[in-house]
């Protein structure tokens, strides 16, 4: 009996492996944006068109973060100070730089450089911004305190469910509009890391019923995936299926990453391995944010004439 309960996996022992599925993330975001004129392996080129999945690696990741904080104190305006504590500092470092670009290209204007400091550009229809995923994470973290009251007094698992819909029909009104769907088709992974944050503080256990769903859920997902990619790719952008799919995979996903990581964390090249990714995880917020800097400084440079064209990332997540 004593074996058999020492051998039972909580949640919470699977996310100490979150800085790892986020190095990973940020890793795939980079290979998503690296120039495809150089890959020519039809699988590394696969796994390069998916690469946007990263992001749902992070908000999943992020979900369950925001629930641990505010079980540790659900003062809104306390949760909301911490987080952009956090990434504020490195944003505004290289919007500084990106604003600079942007100034001698004549591309922005104050105007544009105030909305994008505030995090708000993205929603404006006045000038560019420097990237969606920012503003949308403002428009999540006002939201979190909301969703932690919802996930903490969900009771069943058909309420889980039900609110899991109810996330997903807020984004509806956005399809079509591929702009904004790309970052609020986001919100059903978020919340669903939420979900498992609760399943992390409750130090719930991972039964085999609700591993074999997580597993089903990745299964069905990457199918759904695999179908309409073969089938239906024209649509896949406008309707957002390349985005809502990954509310299925991504869990599953960071998961197995869990798993894999605890297996080789036991040798000793695996714990080195594990460092590394661990190093990226914990500055994939500086490493996205730099990325995106860099893509905006190979455009300036084709601008100038200092680069060949082609050469550089670029791409959407």
């Amino acid at each position: 009996m004593v074996k058999e309960q020492e051998a039972k996996i909580q949640f919470h022992d699977l996310y100490k492996f979150r800085s790892v599925w986020m190095g990973l993330a940020i890793l795939w975001i980079i290979y998503y944006h690296f120039p495809h004129d150089f890959i020519t392996n039809p699988l590394l080129l696969k796994l390069q068109l998916y690469g946007y999945a990263g992001v749902d690696m992070f908000l999943f990741a992020s979900g369950i973060g925001c629930y641990y904080s505010l079980s540790k104190d659900n003062n809104p305006l306390g949760f909301m100070k911490r987080r952009l504590k956090r990434i504020l500092p490195s944003y505004w470092f290289f919007l500084i730089m990106w604003s600079v670009l942007k100034l001698v290209l004549n591309q922005v204007d104050l105007k544009v450089i105030l909305g994008n400091f505030l995090g708000v550009q993205y929603f404006s229809s006045a000038g560019i911004a420097f990237n969606w995923y920012i503003g949308l994470l403002f428009v999540f973290y006002i939201l979190a305190p909301v969703l932690f009251e919802l996930v903490k007094n969900a009771a069943t698992s058909l309420k889980y469910v039900m609110l899991t819909v109810l996330m997903i029909l807020f984004t509806v009104p956005f399809i079509g509009d591929q702009g904004l769907l790309i970052a609020f088709s986001r919100l059903p992974i978020f919340f669903i890391g939420m979900c498992f944050g609760k399943a992390g503080v409750s130090r719930e256990n991972v039964s085999t019923k609700g591993a074999a769903l997580i597993t089903a859920a990745g299964i069905f997902g990457a199918v759904v995936l695999y179908i309409v990619d073969r089938y239906f790719y024209s649509y896949i952008w406008k309707t957002g299926l390349a985005w809502y799919v990954f509310m299925f995979i991504a869990p599953f996903l960071c998961l197995l990453i869990s798993c894999v990581s605890d297996f080789v964390s036991k040798v000793k090249p695996g714990k080195a391995i594990l460092s590394v990714l661990e190093f990226f995880g914990k500055y994939s917020f500086e490493l996205f944010m730099a990325h995106l800097y860099v893509i905006d400084l190979r455009a300036f440079l084709l601008k100038k004439g200092y680069l060949p064209m082609g050469f550089g990332p670029g791409g959407l997540l």
